[in-house]
C-alpha cells in the first residue's frame, strides 16, 4: 500500500513538473499568438451598433444592438420578440484588463487563418480551458479591428 502511494505521488510530480516550470518561466506563448490574443482582448472597448444573431439550443434570436455615445450602456432589442416588447439596456462596465500571458494559466490558445465573415478577413482563435470548470470558445476575429465577428461556445464534451 505504501509503495503504490509513493508511486502515485512520484507520478503526479512528474505530470505536474511541466506546469510548474511553465509558471516559473512565464507564459511560453509565441509573439504572434500573444498579438492575436491581446488584439482581441483590446477590442472589448470597441463600440458596436448593428444586428447580432444568437443561436442556442436550436433557437435563433436576432438582436438589435445600439451602443450609446459614451459606450457605457448598451441597448438590446429583440427583433423576433412580440411587438411592443421592452428594450433592455445593459451597463457594460469596464473589465479588469487581462493579457494573453495572464490567461495562459487558465486557457490554451490556437490562432490560425480563418475564413471570411461578412466579407471581412479573419483569423480563428480557439480558446480551450485547462480545467473542466470553464467552456471553450472558437472565435472568428476580424483581422483589422480585432472584433469577434462569429463565436461558438462549446462544452468539454
Amino acid at each position: 500500500m505504501k509503495r503504490s502511494l509513493v508511486s502515485l505521488i512520484v507520478g503526479l510530480l512528474v505530470l505536474l513538473r511541466p506546469a510548474i516550470l511553465q509558471a516559473q518561466e512565464g507564459c511560453n506563448l509565441s509573439a504572434a499568438l500573444q498579438d492575436a490574443v491581446n488584439g482581441y482582448l483590446s477590442s472589448s472597448g470597441t463600440r458596436y451598433s448593428g444586428t447580432l444573431l444568437v443561436e442556442y439550443a436550436g433557437e435563433r434570436e436576432f438582436l438589435e444592438v445600439r451602443a450609446s455615445e459614451n459606450g457605457v450602456p448598451v441597448h438590446f432589442r429583440r427583433l423576433n420578440a412580440l411587438p411592443g416588447s421592452p428594450e433592455r439596456a445593459i451597463a457594460a462596465g469596464a473589465a479588469e484588463p487581462r493579457d494573453a500571458c495572464e490567461l495562459n494559466a487558465y486557457y490554451s490558445f490556437i490562432a490560425e487563418p480563418g475564413r471570411a465573415v461578412a466579407g471581412r478577413a479573419t483569423y480563428r482563435l480557439t480558446v480551450r480551458p485547462r480545467d473542466t470548470l470553464r467552456l471553450a470558445q472558437v472565435l472568428d476575429i476580424d483581422a483589422e479591428s480585432r472584433v469577434a465577428l462569429r463565436g461558438v461556445t462549446v462544452s468539454p464534451e
